[in-house]
């Protein structure tokens, strides 16, 4: 299978754009975050590269690595037997709790 085929088909990497641009991981996060010292050059083959790619980072990754806790509040009324149209939210949110736990 094509390289650029398998890239497009799963989740693209900082590693991927790394192994791309022919450097560190380092660099690319420095890139990513705007920090550190990287060549005008280095910096804009990078930001091809993940325009070509569309990379978007992996915001649960991302929550991961800082270690931080998010909290959502949601206000919805209580389902009723008349009225389920609120249960489908409901279920929604209980489905996203489980698959994150």
């Amino acid at each position: 299978m094509d390289k650029r085929l398998e890239l497009f088909q799963s989740k693209i990497r900082i590693k991927d754009i790394a192994e791309r641009a022919n450097v560190s991981i380092g660099t690319v996060d420095r890139v990513l975050h705007n920090r550190g010292e990287v060549s005008k050059e280095t910096k804009a083959l990078i930001h091809k590269i993940i325009e070509d790619l569309e990379y978007k980072p992996n915001v649960i990754a991302s929550a991961l690595a800082m270690k931080k806790t998010f909290r959502i509040g949601l206000l919805l009324p209580l389902p009723t037997e008349k009225d389920s149209y609120w249960k489908l939210h409901l279920n929604g949110i209980e489905n996203a709790v489980n698959e994150i736990s």
